[in-house]
């Protein structure tokens, strides 16, 4: 799904393109092993197979991945799922990639951005795992606006975030 470029101040999301810099970028945080909380670091990733999932998402009707960009570097992706306008609610996944921006804010105010974006096209309701070691994560999304709503496999919970319409 393609959106309009969202932006705030010097933070912008905008849908993630096939371009070589952006997908180098996101293939080194996939294939980085140190980012052991992210679920989709645990399979292998090339060039090759990251650009499907980007097309993929790209042309899904319920799907919505977005580079973030920071001062003009891509430093992560934000990813709204399952998108169901009918139920007034979405997933969300983030990931910092660039571990020297992680811990700055950047993304509680990524997500304030995009949730605040897709409550304005009628989603209500935003929903998002996350393991319980992942603390830095966790103050991130409390300070998004996120609260624990029910617990989830042995070590991760499901965290959501609930906004009225405008």
């Amino acid at each position: 799904m393609k959106t309009p470029s969202m932006i705030d101040k010097d933070l912008v999301l905008r849908s993630l393109d096939l371009n070589v810099d952006s997908l180098i970028a996101y293939l080194s945080w996939l294939q980085d092993k140190s980012n052991i909380f992210i679920e989709a670091t645990k399979r292998d990733w090339d060039l090759q197979s990251l650009s499907a999932f980007v097309n993929q998402c790209n042309a899904s009707s319920d799907t919505c991945l977005l580079a973030i960009f920071y001062q003009g570097l891509h430093i992560g992706n934000i990813k709204f799922d399952l998108i169901d306008n009918i139920m007034r609610e979405a997933w969300v996944g983030i990931l910092i990639g660039s571990k020297e921006f992680r811990g700055l804010g950047l993304a509680t105010r990524a997500l304030d951005l995009g949730c605040t974006y897709f409550n304005n096209q009628g989603i209500d309701e935003f929903f998002l795992g996350v393991n319980l070691d992942n603390k830095p994560a966790i103050i991130a999304y409390e300070k998004a606006g996120f609260k624990y709503h029910r617990d989830h496999k042995s070590n991760s919970v499901i965290m959501k975030k609930s906004l009225s319409r405008k």
